[in-house]
């Protein structure tokens, strides 16, 4: 044990890493797969998941257009998705879903939407406290 040190408790849970994602066609769907976390505090074990999926809203934003016909400067609004952030999470419509702690954890997500951008996160959690959330990942299922 260090002497005079303050072991911050949160900082005992770290974030799901290589986060894996497998299409389902019927029906349409997709499995979120990542390696069991470990909580360092022993004590207090990590008792499940949280899986975020956000449906990713396209944003507006002005850009400048410049013409060399005749040197002038026109601003057109454009819809795009955001960029990826892994400090803040895009506006959209959340769905929360939960998974067990386990070897192998897994997670199904049944409302799949074809043309739909998501963006996909998972956060450890024991009966004390919320781990950081994962590294986002984006997925875009067109039609076939």
């Amino acid at each position: 044990m260090c002497h005079g040190m303050t072991i911050n408790k949160s900082s005992t849970l770290s974030s799901p890493k290589r986060l894996f994602i497998e299409i389902n066609d019927e029906p349409p769907s997709f499995d979120v797969f990542w390696p069991k976390v470990e909580n360092a505090d022993f004590e207090d074990p990590v008792i499940g998941y949280k899986v975020k999926v956000i449906e990713v809203k396209k944003v507006k934003r002005i850009i400048n257009k410049f013409s060399s016909y005749n040197n002038t400067i026109t601003p057109i609004e454009v819809e795009e998705y955001p960029k990826l952030n892994p400090q803040k999470a895009p506006d959209g419509l959340l769905t929360e879903l939960t998974a067990p702690a386990s070897d192998k954890p897994q997670v199904r997500f049944e409302d799949l939407k074809l043309g739909v951008r998501y963006e996909i996160t998972v956060i450890a959690f024991t009966k004390k406290l919320e781990g950081p959330p994962s590294s986002p990942i984006r997925l875009r299922v067109h039609d076939s």
